[in-house]
């Protein structure tokens, strides 16, 4: 499996090599093969790339990442068709049934909750807040009709970040989790690009100007990771940093425990949307199969 982030900062030109990524810099050639990659993601605005490589990139299956000025990704390419019997998946998807959906939603919620909770006990943040989302869980409805997801998150963000902190701000933390949360759901999406879905089909988010709802269903169990990081790494910083980028995007090769096993949040992410699949098909729920962080590693470059 390709495993590989290629992160651009600096680069005058990327071309293709027999079946390697050639990067140009300073009159320098570095070659990575292309089955070595899962992702390249593009900061330097100044690059030039060739066609030539951006169809082979798509034929291997690469997810492609281009950021603007401020280092937000902006825009992403992966293949639509690498799926052999796509035209049977999406069918199959377009008929997921309903009550499933409604269902699962309710058991990603709960999730998402406990591990928000998981969070708080790591950080020794333990009191009124575990409570409430301890009551939070139990009172989960199908479909979250309820909205406890959104009450856990306000009482989350508080504790975790302080009573003055707001989700949309423009300071450090803010730009961490967003880009953080927006490497995670590129990843997701090329997984389920995949696996021959549509990633404007969610489960439960339907908004009709998001090209990746479904991938916006699947990234909630594992928001969490992200904010542990930027908690304990970023969150006393005076600027987001290039080092806190890359920090981030390789936070998808730290370990969680995933049905028994430690296994990279990448491999998570991938046996998750296998284990939804075939949820839809047999309408058999299997907890295990959920992704909880009761034990994160973090991966050290």
């Amino acid at each position: 499996m390709s495993w590989r982030t290629i992160y651009i900062t600096e680069s005058e030109r990327l071309s293709l090599y027999l079946d390697s990524l050639m990067i140009i810099k300073n009159g320098e050639e570095y070659k990575i093969p292309l089955k070595d990659i899962g992702s390249i993601i593009l900061e330097d605005n100044r690059t030039s790339l060739t066609v030539k490589l951006m169809n082979k990139i798509t034929e291997y299956n690469i997810l492609l990442i281009f950021c603007d000025d401020k280092y937000n990704p902006t825009t992403m390419i992966f293949p639509l068709n690498s799926y052999f019997r796509q035209y049977k998946i999406v069918e199959e998807q377009i008929n997921w049934d309903n009550n499933l959906k409604k269902l699962l939603w309710k058991e990603i919620v709960k999730v998402k909750l406990e591990n928000q909770k998981e969070i708080l006990k790591k950080l020794k943040k333990i009191g009124e807040t575990t409570i409430l989302l301890d009551k939070y869980i139990s009172e989960v409805k199908e479909n979250d009709l309820e909205n406890r997801e959104g009450l856990g998150a306000k009482i989350y963000f508080r504790e975790l970040f302080g009573e003055n902190f707001i989700r949309g701000n423009n300071d450090v933390v803010n730009s961490a989790l967003n880009y953080g949360y927006t490497i995670f759901n590129s990843k997701i999406s090329r997984i389920i690009a995949s696996k021959g879905l549509l990633t404007y089909l969610g489960i439960h988010h339907k908004n009709e100007y998001n090209q990746f709802n479904l991938a916006s269903d699947i990234i909630e169990v594992f928001r969490p990771i992200i904010d542990y990081y930027v908690f304990l790494n970023i969150k006393e910083s005076e600027y987001f940093s290039r080092e806190d980028r890359i920090e981030l995007i390789n936070l998808l090769n730290s370990k969680i425990k995933y049905n028994s096993y430690m296994e990279t949040v990448y491999n998570s992410m991938e046996k998750y949307i296998e284990f939804i699949i075939e949820f839809f098909k047999t309408g058999k729920f299997n907890k295990n199969k959920m992704p909880y962080l009761e034990i994160i590693e973090f991966y050290e470059l």
